[in-house]
């Protein structure tokens, strides 16, 4: 009977440190594998950020020799450890793809007989003519009084359509509410809160000039405020707007006492949007995207 009752023990012994391996087994497993999906988190963030600083440079067209080392320099300024590989790649002119590869040693999973983890991560970034975007202005503008962008000509812009005898209402509501002279004062300020897309039809309001509404223009001006304009044609009558670009406009001054009422500055040629590109391809009038398409 005692000799049943040690063998027993021994079996418990048995399995008891089995289970105390094979528990150990796991918290290595579970430590090293949620490391490495960690540091493939970071390894991500830093492609992702290191693709569009290079396709930044792409759409300056300052060359893919300036976007690589661009791209790779801000990889290997944001590692965290050092890099297996780094790959920089260009599909085509306006697209930069970054890969890069890490290893790093394990914690627990060495008893298992591994020593290292390796993870990897890809992005490709694009630049692109914007076909929507978010910020625009309120102002409505002629596609017709663009004749040149960048060179800081100074234009005179009439904001009604002179094919209409009554007149068409230059600020533009592109949202399904009525709006005051608040919230154009908002827009003109900040910019439109919603995506606005080349093909959407906003509706041209009148009475809408104010003292809040020329603070926020005097604000733009003072600060050298470029403005995100929504472009439409003037040969098209009406009191709605069908948007057919966007163009970049630095508001230098306004004359709203006159009839037609005027703003006066020059189109330069665009920051780097909020926005989305693809689809249609827009008139190109100086806005472009940046985008992370993989």
């Amino acid at each position: 009977m005692n000799l049943i009752r040690k063998n027993e023990k021994g079996v418990v012994g048995v399995i008891l440190a089995i289970t105390i391996v094979a528990l150990i087994m796991v918290i290595a497993l579970v430590v090293d594998v949620g490391q490495g999906y960690v540091r493939k988190s970071k390894l991500q963030t830093v492609v992702d950020a290191a693709a569009l600083s290079g396709v930044q440079d792409l759409a300056l067209d300052k060359g893919e020799s300036i976007a690589y080392d661009s791209a790779n320099d801000y990889t290997n300024m944001n590692a965290d450890g050092n890099f297996d590989s780094i790959n920089i790649t260009f599909p085509d002119e306006d697209t930069i793809t970054v890969t890069a590869a890490q290893s790093d040693a394990t914690y627990f999973a060495k008893i298992m007989g591994v020593d290292t983890i390796s993870v990897d991560a890809t992005a490709t970034a694009k630049t692109e003519l914007a076909s929507s975007v978010f910020d625009v202005v309120p102002i409505a503008v002629p596609f017709q009084f663009i004749d040149s962008i960048g060179q800081e000509n100074e234009v005179t812009i009439d904001l009604k359509d002179q094919n209409s005898s009554t007149g068409v209402s230059w600020m533009v509501n592109f949202s399904d509410t009525n709006a005051d002279a608040t919230d154009y004062a908002e827009w003109i300020r900040n910019g439109y809160p919603q995506a606005v897309t080349i093909g959407d039809s906003g509706q041209g309001e009148g009475a809408k000039v104010s003292n809040d509404v020329r603070e926020a223009l005097d604000y733009r001006i003072a600060n050298q405020s470029k403005m995100l304009v929504p472009l439409y044609d003037s040969s098209v009558t009406g009191n709605s707007f069908d948007v057919v670009g966007f163009a970049e406009f630095n508001i230098t001054g306004y004359d709203f006492q006159g009839d037609p009422k005027t703003i006066t500055g020059y189109f330069t040629t665009g920051d780097f949007v909020q926005g989305v590109g693809g689809g249609e391809v827009p008139p190109d009038y100086g806005i472009v995207t940046l985008r992370l398409v993989d």
